[in-house]
């Protein structure tokens, strides 16, 4: 059953691999399938014609058998695809001049930097020298208005300087006035204070000689002590003014005043007092109109500088016009350059023809190659970036060729068919690989290789009543030859070979193909294993991709596709 299951598998991905391949390769498969029809019917014929006179003869089976030989099992997939440049880049314009020179052609090497094509740019010099001769007239607009507002600039910077300095002369006659009215005041502070003082006495004196006067008077009017009442009145009189009521004084606390006052007259006549009282005043007056005068002035200047910076800004601007950059730039990209180095692969342009297309030439490295192929979705769990690839191609013979497997798909696309697969990349890592970019190639990606082992086809194991795993070793020749079977340990497998080791496994020993006695046979009677005779004569597929190792014989392992490689035919 195990057998039966391997083989269920095996077929499904051999079919699914060989449609998807079919439907890829529609003509060639066809051709194919005429000629393996043909082939096949002439070895069919050839083959029953040697065959039928021997299996009459003895009525023997034949078995089909595998040499034993130590060699190499590889685990490859195997996919199909178009070399192509790792690195392309593509010679661009959106204009559509007439095209005026084009200095390369198809497989030519450039570099980068180098001339590819050159558009006609007569108009385009026309429209430029139109723009360059309005962008002239604007900027001499422009700088007379700026020098205009420089000369107001100039004239108001002017007048806030002498605005300033008329202010600053003023604050400083001001500050001059100031310090001599104050030590005038110092001069005559103590005058002042003296006749203050002398005023308030007399003052009060005053107030009490009208008391007085009032109740002497009230006294003369009620019938009251008019005599207490004179006399209180004399006493403040000879207080106030130095007599009795009525008489003339010659002193009291009102020539006092008086004295004192005539004393502070004096003071200030002495040192000028009323005089620099007015100069201050003057002065302070002259440094308030010099202090408007200067605000005026810098009002002025802020405005006229403001003037100057805009008009400045506006010079400035119209040095530069956005037509005339985007005519200049449209004049540079009228020479169309090489923006990477390798081989024009593709030229779209004719010397005096309009370019119609954007691309107007393609570049690819021809000396970094790449190959594009799609790998069906049940292989792609087992890829990883960085595997050994072996690289074929018809165009180059048998040459393997090596690459890495360097970039994997992350998202499966549906292809013409309808297959569904994953894109991957391989790099060409031989130099002068003979690959050319278009060529179809295979590539062969390495999942594993094991080196210097025995290998036997899948189905030649089986396993013993007690589950261990044996191969069946044939002894002995023609129809006394028997199978007995021989417990070994099983390794690394592909599609259709398995490793195997054991201590009683020797280079040289042919074993049955098939465990299953009823599988290994190819004709004849029924019988035994030990009346079963050997099929020889054909070997299975060699090399890589999990076909049979040399030495091998009888027919390629039922279930064999693409991933394991083209096997032999059965014969016998």
């Amino acid at each position: 059953m195990g057998t039966l299951r391997r083989l269920s598998s095996r077929l499904s991905k051999w079919a699914a691999g060989l449609c998807g391949w079919i439907r890829r390769h529609r003509r060639i498969s066809i051709c194919a399938v005429i000629a393996l029809l043909l082939c096949g019917a002439l070895l069919g014929r050839t083959l029953f014609s040697a065959r039928q006179p021997s299996a009459a003869a003895d009525g023997a089976a034949l078995v089909r058998t595998t040499t034993l030989q130590r060699t190499s099992l590889t685990d490859a997939i195997s996919a199909t695809g178009t070399v192509e440049s790792q690195t392309v880049s593509n010679v661009t314009t959106s204009l559509k001049y007439t095209v005026s020179e084009v200095p390369v052609q198809v497989g030519d090497t450039v570099e980068a930097g180098d001339v590819i094509c050159v558009l006609d740019s007569s108009q385009l010099q026309e429209q430029i020298e139109k723009a360059q001769s309005t962008l002239s007239d604007t900027i001499a607009q422009a700088q007379k208005s700026c020098d205009k507002a420089q000369s107001s600039f100039d004239t108001a910077s002017d007048q806030a300087a002498q605005a300033e300095a008329a202010y600053s002369s003023a604050q400083a006659a001001y500050n001059t006035a100031l310090a001599n009215f104050r030590q005038a005041q110092s001069t005559v502070s103590a005058l002042q204070s003296a006749y203050d003082t002398a005023k308030a006495k007399a003052d009060a004196a005053a107030e009490e000689v009208a008391a007085k006067l009032n109740a002497y008077t009230a006294a003369q009017t009620s019938g009251g002590d008019t005599q207490q009442a004179l006399a209180a009145l004399n006493a403040a009189n000879q207080t106030y003014e130095g007599c009795d009521w009525g008489g003339v004084g010659t002193g009291g606390l009102k020539a006092e005043a008086e004295s004192a006052l005539a004393a502070l007259d004096s003071g200030k006549a002495l040192c000028g007092y009323s005089q620099l009282e007015q100069t201050l005043n003057t002065a302070s007056q002259t440094m308030e109109q010099a202090r408007s005068a200067l605000d005026a002035a810098e009002s002025q200047y802020t405005a006229a500088e403001e003037q100057l910076a805009s008009a400045k800004e506006a010079l400035e601007t119209s040095s530069s016009s956005d037509t005339l950059t985007e005519l200049q730039d449209q004049l540079e990209d009228c020479t169309l350059k090489a923006s990477t180095a390798g081989t024009v692969t593709a030229l779209n342009a004719t010397v005096g023809s309009a370019v119609t297309d954007s691309v107007v030439a393609t570049i690819q490295d021809t000396d970094a190659l790449k190959i594009a192929i799609t790998v069906e979705e049940y292989d792609i769990a087992s890829l990883q970036v960085g595997l050994p690839v072996i690289i074929t191609s018809d165009a180059t013979g048998d040459t393997a060729i090596e690459g890495t497997l360097s970039q994997i798909s992350k998202t499966a696309s549906a292809g013409q068919t309808g297959d569904t697969g994953f894109a991957c990349e391989v790099t060409v890592d031989t130099a002068d690989s003979g690959l050319l970019i278009g060529m179809n190639a295979k590539a062969e990606i390495l999942l594993s290789v094991t080196e210097d082992v025995f290998t036997v086809p899948i189905d030649a194991v089986g396993t013993d009543d007690a589950g261990n795993s044996v191969v069946y070793v044939k002894s002995g020749e023609g129809p006394q030859a028997t199978f007995t079977p021989v417990e070994v340990t099983t390794g690394e497998e592909n599609d259709y070979y398995i490793e195997i080791s054991g201590d009683a496994l020797t280079e040289g020993m042919e074993i049955r193909a098939s465990a299953d006695p009823d599988e290994a046979i190819i004709g004849g009677s029924d019988g035994d294993d030990s009346s079963q005779s050997e099929m020889t004569g054909f070997s299975f597929g060699g090399g890589m991709g999990g076909e049979a190792p040399a030495g091998q014989t009888g027919a390629r392992p039922e279930g064999a596709g693409d991933r394991g490689g083209a096997g032999g035919l059965m014969g016998g």
